[in-house]
This record gives C-alpha cells, sequence and structure tokens, in this order.
C-alpha cells in the first residue's frame, strides 16, 4: 500500500509549530487570509518557526497580488502556495514565471461531479489539485464519492472534515484513485483555531501508516 502525503494546515503558534514539526509531516501550511480565524497576521515572524527541512512550508492565500504572495515566499521561506481564490491560469503563469521553483496547488470547493469533472491542467498547472468541502476552514466534507469523476492527469489531495476515523474510507479511496496522493488536515485535529492537538495527529499517522 502507498503512503499517502499528509498536510498540517492552519498553524500559527510557534511552540505548537515545533510540535507538528517534530512529527515531520510532508507539508504545512500556513493561512495568510484575514478573514480566516487561523490568519498567521503578524503573530507569527518567520524567526519563529522551526521545522525539519523535509517539512515544506505552504503558504495559503485567496485572491491576493502577486506582489504580496511573492514577498511572503521570499521572508517566510515558502516552497509552496495553495490558491484558493478566483485565480486564473494567467495568473498562476505569472506565479510560476516569478517564482519558478514554488509549487502551486489549486484548491477546488467541490459542490457537485462537475467541479471535479471539468478540471483541466495547461502548461503543467497547477502542480497540485486540493479538493475541498464547499466552506474551506468548516470541518466540512465534500461527497467522496464524487472522486469518481476525477479524470484529470494532475494528482490531487483532499481536505474537509479528516480525523483519524475517517483515515480507513480514504486509504480505500486511494487504492481506487491513484491520483490522490494526501490528505490536508485541519480543524479535526485542532484544540482551538490554530493550535493543534499533537495525540489527534499522532492518531491520524499511526492510521495512515497502517
Amino acid at each position: 500500500m502507498r503512503q499517502l502525503k499528509l498536510k498540517v494546515c492552519g498553524l500559527r503558534d510557534a511552540a505548537n509549530i515545533a510540535d507538528v514539526g517534530a512529527l515531520r509531516p510532508d507539508y504545512v501550511g500556513f493561512i495568510f487570509v484575514p478573514s480566516s480565524p487561523r490568519y498567521v497576521g503578524s503573530s507569527l515572524k518567520p524567526s519563529q518557526i522551526s521545522l525539519p527541512d523535509s517539512t515544506h512550508r505552504i503558504g495559503v492565500f485567496k485572491d491576493a497580488t502577486l506582489t504580496s504572495i511573492l514577498e511572503h515566499i521570499e521572508s517566510f521561506g515558502l516552497r509552496g502556495v495553495q490558491l484558493h481564490g478566483a485565480e486564473s491560469l494567467e495568473y498562476m503563469r505569472a506565479l510560476r514565471s516569478a517564482s519558478s521553483s514554488t509549487m502551486i496547488i489549486k484548491a477546488i470547493s467541490v459542490q457537485g461531479g462537475d467541479d471535479i469533472a471539468t478540471l483541466s491542467v495547461a502548461d503543467g498547472l497547477p502542480d497540485l489539485f486540493l479538493l475541498d468541502g464547499k466552506a474551506p476552514g468548516s470541518g466540512s466534507p465534500f461527497d467522496w464519492e464524487l472522486l469518481v469523476h476525477y479524470r484529470a492527469s494532475t494528482n490531487f489531495m483532499i481536505a474537509g472534515g479528516i480525523g483519524a476515523q475517517e483515515i480507513p474510507r480514504i486509504l480505500s479511496l486511494a487504492a481506487q484513485q491513484p491520483r490522490l496522493i494526501g490528505i490536508d488536515i485541519n480543524s479535526q485535529v485542532e484544540s482551538t483555531p490554530g493550535v493543534k492537538d499533537i495525540e489527534r495527529i499522532k492518531q491520524v499517522i499511526a492510521r495512515l501508516a497502517g
């Protein structure tokens, strides 16, 4: 059985970040969307972030200016950006041109099969899709049965309401859908918005390992 990648999203407390980093997830997400309850804001300085090199830092944005994203890539050492707005292919091309080594993840709010069936990739963009519920960050999943409609050649991760109890079903889905390469966990593994419960993450990791 192939090992799914793990992304832990929505961190903003330095001590908690270090504790999550000790578990060595593949990705850690920092939310730079002011309307989010997990918004990094000015409370977290780049110098306070302690993560192993193997854990890639992902910045989460929504309809941000290209200049703002590039500034965050530089200051926070981001290895990837996750786009949750109406960012176009042209926007992603401009981002790729300005920061060629940055992974681009396009988040899709899934409400029906057409949201998945119509996904396409041009010029290799995005690098990865993130399929999420209609209200990202709310802990509400989309109907995972809709994954049968996925036809794109690009790998994807799923998010929305994922905790340890959902892992067996996700592993079953991944066995049927080779493009499903990982999960994004957030609200189901936290004690308060922006602070993760380490024991809950450990339970997720244990179940992913089989």
